[in-house]
């Protein structure tokens, strides 16, 4: 059984074990046919009623095909004469990215593909293609460290459209940590990155191919607010929350996109202590937030109790009634303050998840229109009920982003930016 070993473990590829064991079978079976029938067609018949049965089971018609090349590429050869303590991930990857490619590429450089795959998908290969998902996730540098692999390969003409970008942070972020280090880019667009964790001793060959700059939240998102959508849009959806439960009522645009600003100052995307700011703003919003004239109207009267009550009524929600004698508690004792407990109600789950897609739509519209959902051209909640319904049949936010990218209001909203 094919076999390779990944920092000190030894992966077996049980697929084309498989795939040799129902050759010999299917072989044998073609000849033991045109015996018993003697007849010199038999075997050929016999032959392609099984290709035939395969294809059916598997429903595999029309085959798809990743062309190969003749010659290795120039990765390729790199890679087959670089030693590793590890293993190699290749990016983009995922079902119908590149991973056939990938595979035929490592039989010219035979170093061990984390990420390969055949008919069979493993659960390693199968995380990472879902933190690499367009937006790559924050602990993909961990998952590599842990694989361990040693090296990450970067396929810039292979990135769907719009990837680009959030790839882009991932790495200087990992650079500027030290966590990657740039090895040298191949054919104009292959990038090879060690993972210093498990390589520490290899050293860059050529110079960067873009500039390492650091991006900050708050400008990117007055530069673009589609950017609370592109960013962490969780703490966003963190803020809709306390809008909503402080005021039982939606929030609106203008004075949203402001407190998007403010909780998103100093939030560098490539520094490491990234969330831990978003975490401290958000906080600092609080208790701003619960000293405003419209909190204290609406709540400065109300006993420790009637205040977590009146939260607790204006999310919707219902809570333990431990949790609630805690929150309580808590308040009157002066180990929390009304801000702390606001984040706590704020936060909890079935706070979170009974308004997961009602915040993420909200921001749709923030982001790319720009406006309130029942504002003009839409004029009441219609259109806003509708994709919110969507939303809850497919669970498909992809589908709600691609189709106000697409909208005639955003591409006017395009044309008239400077």
């Amino acid at each position: 059984m094919p076999q390779y070993r990944i920092g000190g473990r030894v992966l077996y590829d049980e697929t084309h074990g498989l795939a040799v064991l129902a050759g010999i079978g299917a072989a044998r079976l073609a000849v033991r046919a045109e015996q018993l029938f003697s007849h010199r067609r038999v075997k050929l018949l016999v032959t392609v009623l099984i290709a035939l049965a395969v294809l059916f089971e598997l429903h595999a018609s029309p085959l798809q095909f990743e062309k190969g090349e003749v010659d290795p590429s120039s990765l390729a050869l790199r890679l087959s004469q670089t030693q590793m303590k590890g293993g190699l991930v290749e990016l983009p990857s995922g079902p119908d990215l590149s991973r056939h490619f990938y595979m035929l590429r490592a039989a010219d450089h035979e170093r061990p593909l984390v990420n390969a795959t055949s008919s069979f998908i493993s659960p390693l290969t199968d995380k990472i293609n879902h933190e690499t998902e367009g937006k790559i996730s924050a602990d993909f540098m961990d998952l590599l460290e842990q694989i361990p692999a040693s090296y990450l390969v970067i396929h810039n003409d292979r990135l769907l459209q719009g990837w680009q970008p959030d790839y882009q942070i991932f790495l200087e972020r990992s650079l500027v940590s030290g966590r990657l280090r740039f090895v040298n880019r191949f054919d104009g667009h292959d990038d090879l990155y060690a993972i210093v964790k498990t390589e520490p001793n290899v050293q860059t060959e050529a110079t960067l191919p873009f500039s390492l700059t650091t991006h900050e939240l708050s400008a990117l998102i007055r530069d673009d607010p589609v950017n609370v959508l592109a960013v962490s849009p969780a703490k966003f959806q963190t803020l809709f929350r306390v809008y909503l439960i402080s005021n039982a009522a939606l929030p609106r645009n203008a004075e949203f996109m402001r407190d998007a600003e403010t909780i998103a100052r100093g939030v560098i995307l490539e520094a490491e202590d990234r969330e831990q700011i978003f975490d401290n703003n958000l906080r600092k919003f609080a208790e701003r937030w619960t000293r405003t004239n419209s909190f204290i109207n609406s709540f400065g009267q109300l006993t420790d109790m009637e205040f977590v009550d009146k939260l607790v009524s204006n999310a919707g929600i219902k809570i333990d009634a431990s949790e609630r004698a805690t929150l309580i508690d808590d308040l009157v004792n002066h180990r929390e303050n009304r801000a702390g407990a606001l984040l706590k109600i704020g936060n909890d789950p079935g706070f979170v998840e009974k308004e997961n897609d009602r915040s993420l739509l909200l921001l749709h519209y923030f982001g790319y229109l720009h406006r309130n959902p029942d504002d003009p051209p839409d004029g009441d909640l219609h259109g806003f009920n509708f994709w919110l319904r969507e939303l809850g049949r497919y669970h498909d936010a992809g589908k709600i982003s691609l189709a106000f990218q697409n909208s005639i209001e955003y591409q006017l909203i395009k044309e008239r930016r400077p």
